[in-house]
């Protein structure tokens, strides 16, 4: 504690001394007899005295102009003694305080004599002073002395607060060059949204500023029994605040042109504005408006004239800035489809690439064992086996609709079923095996081999009591039922292991009758509702082998005919119909 109070003590006891010091030095300031150097100030003419070695140690302007030109008088001619005065101060004590109404005289005497610390505190210090009634005259004043660091937070101040420093602006004591910056402002920034309902917002204010100064002068003429030639100079003394003395400033000029070229040309820029604001003096329009006698009531119409105009511009402006901005979307999203439609494209190929070489090698691995099977060849077809099983899974999956492959997959797996110790040390029903041969029967129902070949696989693996809960469903037992329906007239054999397989998975023989009688009731039912409805559309254009859809138990007979009914055409192997 107290260490921590000393060294408080010794901070204060060190600020106190530096401001000692600061006011020692500051004390010689302006002092006659110790100056040796001075410094004039022209416009009230006053002389302040300073001191060569600290006016040089603070700027290499002063550096330069007292001793290699070896001057012991310093001339500023556009500054007055009030703006000089505190920045000498600063120079001697550190310390900077101004007016800041007039900050931009200050940064220019700064700017002038490259005292760049003076320079960089007013802007910091303007930059807290910025308010809504003050914005307009410093962002002006900014622009004058081309500060680009005030420019720009002003700026940052007046975009997302433009509606109310519009509403606040002081139009009665701003300069016409001020008013022209602003709106130079409104028209040229990007980012800056609703441009032409913001103008319209000024163009209003300062026309009615402007209404009003006229409306006093035919009120002085009143009193004063002015002539109209008296008038005219007379308004051209109180209106002009411009340089340009023998011309008048015409606002809907001004705007009439602005909102012409804004609508126009999407690249606006400042040279443009310039000009814009060249073409607005007219002095013959100005006597023509004052030397009006219903000038009142021909002012409010034309306002109302005017501001329909700039509303209609506004709304054609916008709309047709909206149909260009659409296009542009339209155009971008229609690229980036076009891109995304090429990956896809590629994907595609790349996938087919892929699929084929997968379908070559898959070929002919089962080629390579259908031969050993046929041959006979044990000992090939045990190697060929032991490459991997889940290489027949695999390609039974990938290819579903190839029949070569399920054909030879099918006797690959029936052949390794038949050995009880193979069944044993690979359990199929947790592989997905027996789903993928169920699939694979319903997919092919009238391929003799592949049906025989997945029946004798379904005895096979039923034999072992663990994997019976896991194949006995409802939609396998079907399938079963099915290919003895399919096989009934055409092959006993097919007939006779399906009752041998239902058997295995623990059906009673009565209850595969049973079973096997409504299956073929239905199937009898379903193809003679196939044969009315082939007879009554045969003739008919949207006609042609429907019947074949049966096949598919994901149809149903009443989805068909609604379908067609409706005149759909429908494709299935090449055939139309």
């Amino acid at each position: 504690m107290n260490q921590n109070q000393n060294q408080n003590e010794l901070q204060k006891l060190k600020e106190f001394l530096i401001k000692k010091h600061q006011k020692q030095i500051l004390s010689i300031f302006n002092k006659k007899k110790t100056s040796d150097i001075q410094i004039y100030c022209g416009i009230d003419k006053r002389i302040l005295y300073c001191h060569k070695s600290i006016l040089t140690a603070r700027s290499l302007t002063f550096l330069t102009k007292i001793f290699e030109k070896q001057q012991t008088k310093l001339t500023f001619n556009n500054f007055h003694s009030n703006i000089v005065t505190p920045i000498m101060e600063y120079i001697y004590s550190g310390e900077l305080s101004f007016n800041k109404e007039e900050f931009d005289k200050y940064w220019e005497f700064a700017n002038q004599n490259k005292l760049n610390d003076v320079k960089k505190q007013i802007e910091l210090e303007m930059k807290e002073y910025l308010q809504l009634d003050n914005i307009a005259i410093i962002y002006f004043k900014s622009q004058n002395i081309s500060s680009k660091f005030l420019i720009e937070k002003c700026e940052e101040f007046i975009i997302p607060n433009i509606q109310q420093i519009i509403q606040r602006f002081d139009f009665k004591n701003s300069q016409l060059e001020q008013n022209i910056s602003f709106i130079g402002l409104i028209s040229l920034h990007q980012s800056i949204q609703n441009k032409f309902q913001l103008l319209q917002l000024f163009q209003q204010k300062w026309k009615e500023n402007s209404q009003e100064n006229i409306y006093k002068l035919l009120q002085k003429q009143n009193k004063e029994g002015l002539n109209r030639n008296s008038l005219i100079k007379l308004n051209q003394n109180e209106t002009t605040n411009s340089q340009e003395k023998e011309e008048y400033f015409d606002n809907d000029k001004f705007f009439s042109i602005l909102f012409t070229q804004i609508q126009q040309t999407q690249t606006f820029n400042f040279q443009q504005f310039q000009q814009i604001k060249k073409k607005s003096f007219n002095l013959n329009e100005t006597k023509s408006i004052l030397l009006n006698s219903n000038i009142e009531e021909e002012l409010k119409e034309e306002d109302k004239r005017i501001i329909s105009y700039y509303n209609f511009n506004s709304i054609k402006y916008q709309t047709e800035k909206r149909i260009e901005e659409k296009k542009e979307q339209i155009k971008s999203e229609t690229r980036k489809l076009k891109r995304k439609k090429e990956k896809i494209e590629q994907m595609k190929q790349k996938q087919k690439q892929e699929i084929t070489q997968s379908l070559d090698e898959a070929k002919i691995y089962f080629t390579k064992l259908k031969n050993s099977i046929q041959e006979n060849d044990k000992d090939e077809t045990k190697e060929l086996m032991k490459i991997d099983i889940s290489l027949i899974f695999e390609s039974m999956n990938n290819f579903p609709t190839n029949e070569f492959i399920q054909e030879n997959c099918c006797l690959a797996l029936r052949k390794f079923t038949d050995k009880r110790k193979e069944r044993i040390s690979f359990n199929l029903p947790n592989l997905n095996g027996f789903d993928l041969i169920i699939k694979a029967m319903n997919n092919f129902p009238f391929n003799r081999f592949l049906q025989l070949q997945s029946i004798l696989i379904i005895i096979n693996i039923g034999k072992e009591n663990e994997n019976k809960t896991q194949i006995e469903t409802n939609s396998r037992i079907d399938t079963i039922i099915t290919t003895m329906i399919n096989f009934t007239n055409k092959d006993t054999e097919i007939y006779n292991k399906g009752i041998e397989a239902l058997g295995v998975l623990g059906l009673e023989k009565k209850e595969i009758q049973k079973l096997f009688k409504q299956k073929k009731n239905i199937t009898e039912k379903e193809e003679k509702k196939w044969q009315s409805f082939k007879h009554k559309y045969e003739k008919s254009k949207h006609w042609s082998p429907v019947h074949y859809l049966c096949r598919n138990e994901s149809i149903t007979f009443d989805m068909i005919k609604l379908l067609v009914d409706n005149g759909a055409n429908f494709n299935l192997s090449g055939v139309s119909f």
